[in-house]
């Protein structure tokens, strides 16, 4: 189980659909405590994009925090899809890790769980704007506003 008020920062196909319709429609049903966004730089890696931490704090990638259930297996199903090996973090092409999350509005800082990208950068081109949505918005509009429209939670952890 995880603890109480467990979070998970999402910015990539997690946000936007990850072609699995059961994955998808799980997400979709976590509560969302808002927007905002993570120090870290965006990179293109095919069909999906990798954040990696960054030591610039102009430097962000933007997506929404969501509220993990207290059952585990959501989070262990995310590591499988996220090719995250938690006893063998050397394989894995994204580590969950923890990171804090800027949210809006009022810039509420947040520790949470986020799936940075653990493999090589060479050759692959940058983000720069840090909004995988917004990009992929313009050719999935149907997906990303099932997105939008969860509701915020007003008081998270309670």
């Amino acid at each position: 189980m995880n603890p109480p008020g467990e979070y998970l920062f999402v910015y990539g196909t997690l946000l936007t659909g990850s072609g699995r319709r059961w994955l998808d429609a799980a997400v979709r049903r976590l509560p969302m405590l808002g927007r905002g966004w993570i120090q870290a730089r965006l990179y293109e890696l095919g069909a999906y994009p990798g954040a990696v931490r960054s030591e610039r704090p102009t430097e962000r990638v933007h997506g929404i925090l969501l509220l993990l259930p207290r059952w585990g297996g959501l989070l262990r199903t995310l590591d499988r899809y996220e090719a995250y090996h938690p006893a063998g973090p050397h394989r894995s092409e994204f580590c969950r890790t923890r990171v804090t999350a800027h949210i809006q509005p009022g810039d509420r800082a947040v520790s949470c769980w986020a799936y940075l990208y653990c493999g090589r950068l060479i050759h692959r081109p940058r983000l720069r704007s840090g909004d995988y949505a917004a990009r992929v918005t313009r050719r999935r509009a149907p997906f990303a506003r099932a997105v939008t429209a969860q509701p915020q939670l007003k008081h998270p952890g309670r």
